[in-house]
């Protein structure tokens, strides 16, 4: 039988084994045809061995908690070294405050720099709400340390869309430490993180003669290089504080 190139095809069609393999010369549409050797000069054949690689229940590393965000930082927020995605955690911290202004019960929300690298974010609202879930921890504690837990059902849904992502616990977990107190009731209550993990159960640190949340986390330089830049998280702000006029949200640092 001939084929379209006039050779003769041959007619075993059984797959050649490893050892009968060669080398032949690539093109950028595939194999060449193989080159008849010269006279005289030896056919040289190349014999290509595949080892099979397998793995064990020992190669397998199973992370818990926030330990993902800490491993694998990019997957959750980008680049780990961009202005954008710094300015981006510290909206991830406005999210609860933007929801409650959304809701008309925040009026007021600042950001201050601190020279240490570290981030301050208050509010004037009710305060995260210290209610025990149904497994008996705090709402706040579980806002905090796991991955996008946030109100199933909002006033205005868009807060979400617009600005929360997968929530300030990824902050959290990429944060040296991390320190949430709660003016709620009278009672100010604290809690404090270190690398998403809390360190005591919240606390009754005092009186309060507001209502607020104040959240200071310093991001873990280990992981992200790139400090807070004032005039990228400006001019975020400003967009933000555009979707909320009846709120004054304010950076000094």
């Amino acid at each position: 039988m001939r084929r379209p190139d006039g050779r003769e095809s041959p007619t075993d069609t059984t797959p050649p084994s490893c050892s009968q393999l060669s080398f032949r010369e690539a093109t950028p549409y595939g194999l060449s045809p193989p080159k008849q050797p010269r006279t005289g000069s030896p056919r040289v054949t190349v014999r290509v061995t595949v080892r099979a690689m397998g793995y064990s229940a020992d190669d397998i590393v199973v992370l818990s908690g926030l330990e993902p965000v800490r491993q694998r930082p990019e997957m959750y927020i980008g680049p780990v070294d961009s202005d954008e995605t710094m300015s981006q955690l510290v909206e991830q911290v406005l999210c609860s405050s933007l929801d409650e202004a959304y809701s008309g019960r925040c009026s007021r929300i600042s950001v201050e720099l601190h020279a240490d690298g570290a981030i301050t974010v208050e509010d004037d609202s009710r305060g995260m709400s210290l209610q025990p879930a149904k497994d008996g921890v705090p709402i706040a504690q579980h806002l905090m340390t796991e991955l996008y837990a946030c109100r199933v059902a909002r006033q205005h849904a868009d807060v979400g869309k617009r600005f929360c992502g997968a929530g300030i616990a990824v902050v959290n977990a990429l944060s040296e430490f991390c320190t949430l107190e709660i003016r709620r009731d009278g009672r100010t209550w604290a809690q404090p993180y270190r690398e998403g993990k809390p360190l005591t159960p919240f606390a009754d640190i005092g009186p309060a003669s507001t209502d607020g949340t104040r959240i200071v986390f310093k991001p873990d330089a280990r992981i992200l290089p790139r400090r807070v830049n004032p005039l990228d998280l400006q001019r975020r702000i400003d967009e933000i504080a555009r979707e909320v006029p009846q709120t004054s949200i304010g950076a000094v640092g």
